[in-house]
């Protein structure tokens, strides 16, 4: 199962690194603008939809499978899920969904309910990353005071 994960990892590697080298050396168009469009950028986006809907795949199928072999960490897990849904709740109550004055813009994503959705999703990442500092600043301290 390791060598396949492992193969698999390889693989997907390799195909990322030659999209990228095509997308930055392979064949491009100019646009009337004078802009740079290249020609593999709608291959290297299938690609990146295809990673991303692979790794939300396997974020779902490797805990149930966890679950099912280990039931007594069903509980943990659920703490955990619980406690990402409060915060969560919690950063979407902060977040506003005032609409922004934005000149020359007649986009649909100027709405409450998006403002709100981004808000909300900024504010876990200001969390997120605070956390992950804390975490690597509670380690380094934690070895010294052992």
């Amino acid at each position: 199962m390791i060598r396949l994960a492992k193969f698999l990892y390889y693989i997907l590697i390799a195909a990322a690194v030659v999209i990228g080298l095509l997308f930055y050396l392979g064949p491009a168009k100019y646009t009337p603008s004078g802009n740079i469009d290249p020609q593999i950028t709608p291959l290297a986006l299938r690609y990146t939809f295809f990673v991303i809907l692979l790794a939300v795949a396997l974020a779902i199928i490797f805990p149930i499978i966890n679950v099912i072999s280990n039931p007594k960490n069903l509980v943990r897990n659920l703490i955990v899920v619980v406690g990402l849904a409060i915060v969560t709740g919690i950063c979407y109550y902060f977040a506003k969904g005032d609409v922004l004055p934005l000149l020359n813009y007649s986009g649909s994503d100027n709405v409450p309910w998006v403002l709100k959705l981004v808000d909300t999703g900024l504010f876990l990442m200001y969390i997120a990353f605070a956390g992950a500092l804390l975490a690597i600043v509670y380690s380094e301290i934690r070895r010294y005071l052992i």
